[in-house]
């Protein structure tokens, strides 16, 4: 049968029903419509999961420059959608639009300067870097723990805690 074409005959196992059959989806211009609009939503879907340019380029260099200006926002950025946070002693889970403002609060109030990396560990699909920062007005240093989950080159950020030394 030609593309496109409608088959003809009765098709139904009643006696004496008739109906119009479908178009063979994907030869007429309607059926490829209607293909594209079922694999328009996976397609974006699937892009979606591709890790962005800032995951792919998770590094050292780009984690100590966001904790030594305090940028939460750069750092949230490999966060999955929750997140954990355990700063001077109080631990919880948040989202990550939560887990911005708590930590840009944070930051106001113990603006941090010049992090250093002091370990960093991986062990499958777990790394764990640890670190310290100093206060910017009085030099109390605090110690940074982070916890990701992944394979190189993509990290997800699980959990930030920060504890004073």
């Amino acid at each position: 049968m030609p593309c496109g074409s409608w088959p003809t005959g009765s098709y139904s196992a009643i006696p004496n029903v008739r109906y119009k059959p479908l178009r063979v989806m994907g030869c007429d211009k309607q059926g490829l419509r209607i293909r594209s609009l079922f694999f328009l939503p996976l397609l974006l879907a699937s892009l979606w999961a591709v890790p962005t340019e800032a995951q792919d380029s998770l590094s050292v260099e780009a984690l100590m420059n966001s904790l030594s200006d305090g940028d939460e926002e750069t750092l949230l950025a490999w966060a999955g959608p929750r997140v954990e946070l355990a700063l001077l002693g109080q631990r919880r889970r948040y989202t990550r639009a939560q887990a911005t403002h708590v930590l840009r609060d944070f930051f106001q109030r113990y603006p941090p300067e010049d992090f250093q990396v002091d370990h960093s560990l991986s062990q499958q699909e777990d790394w764990w870097l640890t670190g310290s920062f100093l206060i910017r007005y009085n030099g109390e240093r605090m110690r940074v723990y982070l916890r990701f989950r992944g394979t190189y080159p993509v990290y997800q950020l699980l959990a930030i805690q920060i504890i004073r030394e």
